[in-house]
């Protein structure tokens, strides 16, 4: 195979591999995944994900509630839905799905999880709190003189 049909073929695939990607993650390009222990002791999932609309972003499950994730996304993507990261911060997360045994890798991606997760906390309990149906009033007894 020459250098031409070897372009060719690089050309090509570029296609089958946006096609098969918007078919296998409807264009969201899973990258990979690695597990962190936040301060609760809890293992949490978190996939590291990257595709042309968002940016880099991250997506953390939570084992004590299935449904609920916490979305983290670099460049302030979508404010009110998306966490904020910086480049860095995703990076680290990056590098720790390749190098799984590296310590300081881990210990700096604990700290993002915690600050994350401490952080999507506090937005739910505010969410909560104003979403909360009015507690009932009492009618003061007045005195009339």
């Amino acid at each position: 195979m020459n250098l031409s049909q070897f372009v060719a073929f690089y050309e090509a695939g570029k296609y089958v591999y946006q096609l098969w990607n918007e078919m296998q993650y409807y264009g969201k390009e899973y990258i990979s995944e690695t597990s962190i222990k936040n301060n609760s002791g809890h293992i949490l999932k978190v996939k590291v994900c990257f595709n042309s609309a968002r940016q880099r972003y991250l997506q953390i499950k939570l084992p004590w509630n299935a449904e609920r994730k916490i979305l983290a996304g670099v460049d302030n993507y979508q404010p009110g839905e998306y966490l904020a990261i910086n480049r860095d911060e995703w990076h680290i997360f990056f590098l720790l799905t390749n190098f799984q045994h590296d310590s300081e890798l881990y210990a700096y991606a604990e700290k993002i999880v915690n600050r994350l997760v401490d952080k999507a906390n506090i937005i739910e309990s505010q969410k909560r709190s104003l979403i909360s149906p009015p507690t009932e009033l009492h009618p003061a007894k007045s005195q009339v003189a």
